[in-house]
């Protein structure tokens, strides 16, 4: 499991996972702000879901910790507004938990309730709209049972994938296909619309090797379709960071990046760009937990093999909101469905689906791009396909949250994987071996991160090198078993 994985390294790792929060809350660190210079055991770069569990994790085992935050708020992928009238949260980030002891046992640590949440098993009203043409489309939702029994049959073949991008060689030809050659050949289509559904924001799914597709929409998820999410009681998903702040708010640098680091095998100084001035911070290891893009990248230091590495990766666009859209007929959610397309998905970029929230005439709207976009230009394209879809005298849109989670679905091509690419990142010439979750979880289940984070932290004083570096490639958590789940039910 990851635990004897990261000691059979040796060397320096990461763990991934951080996006934006657009409200703001906290303050920036209260003891760093009056010095210049900082030491502490473990720096973490990005307060999302792996960064905030690592750095409460290290706080539990008695290590000094610094988070820096580029945003105002911990928070990665989990997005809340908060209803003035209602006071009740609406999640339009991070929906569910998985159901694992590592999520219940963050929760307790936190002090948060927690309850089951079965997620889409009372769909109600569910319409089908062309965003092509503006029309709704008489569609009924096919029995999927077989076609998931089929797909699980397949995902099981490869239990491998549970630790890692770890391949036998040569790599099996159905993980290396695109996933509509995979779909057709094992009956899946059916099932396509939950998959679809689950693995938003990955750009064409058809196109998108198997491989990421097994690793997004796996047997954890299937699990959990099945016996149920957990959510915290209060229905506030950012009530984790919240909590999480009681206990290392003190050592958090928000709206702060690293300007420069060097890196040694005792440790790591970074020169980091703060509110209140610049601040050198000195630290035993380090965890990257941001997008781990070359731009990103880039005050790291990479040598010419590693920028090679990481320069191969392809990501896409994904975009979630919520929106004022007065005038639109009554449903439960409305779902893109293009009649002239493969199993009717819709062709991007263009909106996923909406669904209503809490308050009157406000959606949550979701918005994926085989690529990233200018944020302006997909909110003028957003507004502009809900138009035909209001009353003719209801107002024009508008929006009133917005969170962009691109870069998103990093990706690598069939030569890569078939030529050792995997390896390569595992088993470098340099000291960074990226690991987290982008390439294989689903972006709303993050339990199985904090599975992974808690074995890296847990491991990390036996690395030789004196820093950690992860990023959000893979993942090396023990999956729940599947032989419990009658998928005739789901």
């Amino acid at each position: 499991m990851a635990s004897s994985f990261v000691r059979a390294l040796g060397l320096s790792m990461i763990s991934f996972l951080g996006i934006s929060m657009i409200f703001p809350g906290g303050s920036c660190c209260s003891t760093c702000g009056k010095h210049e210079d900082i030491t502490r055991d473990v720096c973490i770069i990005g307060g999302g879901s792996s960064g905030t569990y690592a750095a409460v994790r290290l706080r539990d085992k008695g290590k000094s910790v610094v988070v820096i935050e580029q945003d105002e708020t911990l928070g990665g992928h989990t997005d809340t507004l908060i209803d003035p009238r209602t006071k009740k949260a609406i999640n339009f980030g991070v929906a569910i938990f998985d159901d694992l002891d590592i999520t219940r046992e963050y929760f307790t640590r936190l002090g948060i309730k927690y309850k089951d949440t079965f997620f889409g098993n009372d769909p109600g009203v569910k319409l089908y709209a062309n965003f092509q043409t503006g029309k709704i489309v008489d569609h009924k939702t096919s029995n999927m049972s077989a076609a998931l029994t089929s797909y699980a049959t397949q995902a099981m073949k490869y239990p491998e994938l549970e630790k890692g991008f770890i391949f036998s060689d040569p790599v099996p030809e159905d993980l290396v296909i695109p996933f509509s050659k995979f779909v057709e050949k094992y009956d899946i289509g059916d099932a396509l619309e939950i998959i679809y559904t689950y693995c938003q924001g990955y750009g064409d799914l058809l196109e998108r090797l198997t491989v990421y597709v097994l690793k997004t929409f796996d047997l954890a998820v299937l699990n959990d379709l099945k016996n149920g999410f957990l959510n915290p009681a209060s229905g506030n998903n950012n009530e984790i960071y919240d909590k999480a702040m009681e206990i290392i708010g003190s050592d958090v640098l928000f709206k702060s990046r690293v300007e420069d680091a060097e890196r040694r095998k005792d440790g790591v100084k970074l020169t980091v760009k703060t509110p209140s001035g610049r601040k050198t911070i000195h630290a035993k290891k380090l965890i990257i937990s941001i997008p781990p893009t070359l731009h990103n990248l880039r005050p790291f230091g990479l040598d010419e093999n590693e920028k090679s590495i990481f320069g191969q990766f392809k990501t896409t666009g994904y975009y979630t909101s919520l929106v004022r859209v007065p005038g639109l007929p009554k449903f439960d959610s409305m779902t893109n469905y293009n009649p002239d397309t493969p199993y009717n998905l819709p062709k991007l970029p263009d909106i996923y689906w909406i669904t209503p929230t809490i308050i009157p005439d406000v959606y949550d709207v979701k918005y994926g791009s085989p690529r990233a976009l200018r944020e302006e230009d997909v909110k003028k394209e957003i507004i502009r396909k809900l138009r035909p879809f209001q009353d003719a005298s209801a107002k024009e849109a508008e929006f009133v949250a917005w969170s962009s989670h691109t870069p998103f679905g990093a990706t690598v091509s069939r030569k890569a994987i078939e030529s050792g690419f995997y390896k390569k990142l595992y088993f470098p010439a340099s000291s960074i071996i990226p690991t987290g979750q982008d390439l294989h979880s689903t972006h709303i289940t993050p339990g199985l991160l904090w599975e992974y984070t808690k074995n890296l932290v847990d491991t990390a004083g036996d690395l030789r090198f004196g820093h950690i570096v992860s990023f959000r490639f893979d993942i090396t958590y023990p999956c729940p078993t599947f032989h419990d789940v009658s998928l005739g039910h789901l």
